[in-house]
């Protein structure tokens, strides 16, 4: 039997894992410039969009930071003791994404892939996600928190999508910013003839978009889905006025919104978005 090929990963976490390890083993050190995004193109023979990716990669992970002034550049700040969120930045919103995965994937699966396509395609890369959302917001912003809600398949019934889903959540939370939120999916008596059912996770989301806006965990939140269950969680944390909420969309896709009105704010991906937040790993493969 040939042996088969893992796929390499993307090339910008390849040029992030290169700068973190630097960071980490002390190459470089707090107040080391790293190379801006021009020269990063030019060192890595990369577009300018996958440098940017990087510089906002690291960005997100805390190990640099962009400085203003005669200076300027991109310099290496490590946290060895991390502020409180509500106190890290001032002047920026706290922005938590929470991503209903399941709907999320799905929804990009009808609008830019032929039916029958395959089932891993669809697939997004939360960080990147939350990144592009918030940059896209008018006010300056800071990403504090990817929220990932989705099934997990039971190893019992079906082992290899188990280990896959697993080797998802594990390279996702390798970022900081990300965390995922599984609940285990309900099978009917005639599985697989009747397939497996999410089962809770409407109601995870609901609860954290409301707690944690009491909490004041954030200043908004931008929830991506199109279950109008969500509805009364998201009137509430609109009511309590203790946080801001937006929404987000595949362009062409269901959005949520209160009825006779274009509330909340709604967040508009198209094709070309979406296919820069694509996760292409093949997670079946060991």
């Amino acid at each position: 039997m040939t042996p088969e090929l893992e796929r390499p990963p993307p090339p910008y976490l390849q040029i992030v894992a290169h700068y973190r390890d630097l960071i980490r083993t002390g190459q470089l050190k707090d107040g080391d410039k790293i190379p801006s995004a021009r020269q990063l193109v030019e060192q890595w023979q990369i577009a300018q969009a996958t440098a940017a990716k990087v510089l906002t990669t690291l960005r997100t992970e805390g190990l640099v930071t962009t400085m203003s002034g005669g200076a300027g550049g991109t310099v290496v700040t490590t946290q060895s003791h991390p502020q409180p969120a509500a106190h890290r930045t001032a002047g920026l919103d706290r922005v938590i994404v929470f991503l209903d995965y399941q709907n999320v994937h799905g929804w990009a699966r009808r609008q830019f892939h032929p039916i029958g396509t395959h089932p891993a395609d669809g697939h997004i890369d939360p960080l990147l996600l939350g990144q592009t959302l918030v940059g896209g917001r008018r006010r300056p912003s800071e990403l504090t928190g990817v929220r990932v809600y989705r099934g997990r398949p039971s190893p019992d019934h079906q082992s290899q999508a188990t280990a896959a889903n697993d080797r998802q959540t594990t390279a996702w939370e390798r970022s900081d910013t990300v965390t995922v939120i599984r609940r285990p999916l309900k099978y009917p008596r005639d599985w697989p003839a009747a397939p497996a059912t999410e089962k809770g996770i409407d109601v995870a989301i609901a609860i954290d978009l409301v707690r944690m806006a009491m909490t004041k965990d954030y200043d908004v939140a931008i929830l991506f889905s199109a279950d109008t269950d969500l509805m009364p969680a998201i009137e509430t944390v609109y009511d309590l006025r203790q946080a801001h909420i937006e929404i987000a969309s595949w362009s062409g896709a269901n959005r949520l919104r209160f009825p006779n009105s274009q509330l909340p704010w709604c967040h508009f991906l198209n094709e070309t978005r979406y296919h820069s937040v694509q996760d292409p790993t093949d997670y079946t493969r060991p």
